[in-house]
C-alpha cells in the first residue's frame, strides 16, 4: 500500500502539560491510539530536565541554520525573480 500507516516507533510516552484538561485529553488521546503513557507531570524538575538533554538529538542531521536564499534562475518562468533580484542586485 503506498500510502499504509507507518510502523510505530515511539511507545512510550511522558506526557508534560501544565493544563488538566488537556493533560486528560492528550492521555485518552494516545492511549487510544495504542502508545503506553508513562506519566503526565505538569511540569519537570531538573534532574529530569538534565537526563532529558542528555538522552536528547541536539540537532538533526543535515539541518542548516544559515540564511537561504531561494531563487529561481530560469529566464522562461513568467515572474520568476531571477538570481539578481533574490540577491538585491539590479541589472
Amino acid at each position: 500500500m503506498l500510502f499504509g500507516r507507518r510502523k510505530q516507533v515511539v511507545k512510550r510516552i511522558l506526557i508534560v502539560e501544565d493544563e488538566p484538561l488537556t493533560a486528560f485529553d492528550n492521555e485518552n488521546m494516545l492511549g487510544d491510539a495504542g502508545y503506553v503513557i508513562v506519566a503526565t507531570v505538569d511540569d519537570l524538575d531538573e534532574s529530569l530536565r538534565a537526563r532529558f538533554r542528555a538522552i536528547a538529538i541536539p540537532q538533526p542531521v543535515g539541518v542548516t541554520k544559515d540564511r537561504q536564499v531561494l531563487s529561481d534562475d530560469r529566464a522562461d518562468v513568467p515572474g520568476a525573480a531571477g538570481h539578481e533580484k533574490a540577491h538585491g542586485q539590479r541589472g
